[in-house]
């Protein structure tokens, strides 16, 4: 009984409260690996400095949001529409932005390292200085976007005035 109580403890004292998913959007929450399986509507919510590392958000509407400064690093957002948001110096290394709606965004600082951006838009977006290293843009869609002084898939840095094109 004593072991069954002293595992219980630790794996408490040791373990993420999973309560903490079901906490409202606001800044700084704390969503860092929560699993939302149904499509949520975030539209126009402020997740600044938000820790949503793994977390699951395919298909979520999170567009006209400030999502600025948010760690997203290995997070799921297959289908996730951020038209029209801020995601400024946010951390979304390793993501799965597949087929994700970024269009008329400010993306400026973020870090896209090694993230699947497979048929993303990015129509009318701010990608000034956005690091893409290693990043899959295949079939991604930069019209219209600002791409100066980014860091491309291939590591090549960005002319400024780049325009859908890295020059």
């Amino acid at each position: 009984m004593i072991r069954v109580f002293l595992l219980a403890y630790f794996i408490f004292l040791s373990g993420k409260a999973f309560a903490e998913c079901s906490d409202q959007p606001t800044n700084e929450v704390d969503w860092t690996n929560c699993n939302f399986v149904e499509s949520l509507d975030l539209s126009g919510v402020s997740l600044a400095n938000a820790q949503m590392s793994g977390v699951n958000l395919a298909l979520a509407n999170i567009e006209k949001s400030q999502i600025n400064n948010a760690n997203m690093a290995f997070g799921n957002f297959i289908f996730t529409n951020f038209n029209n948001s801020n995601l400024f110096a946010s951390n979304l290394q390793y993501a799965n932005c597949n087929n994700a709606n970024f269009d008329n965004s400010n993306l400026a600082k973020v870090s896209f390292e090694g993230a699947n951006l497979f048929s993303s838009s990015f129509k009318g977006a701010n990608l000034f200085e956005v690091n893409m290293t290693g990043a899959n843009i295949t079939g991604a869609i930069f019209e219209e976007a600002n791409l100066s002084g980014a860091t491309w898939v291939d590591g090549r840095i960005c002319a400024l005035g780049s325009i859908g094109t890295c020059n």
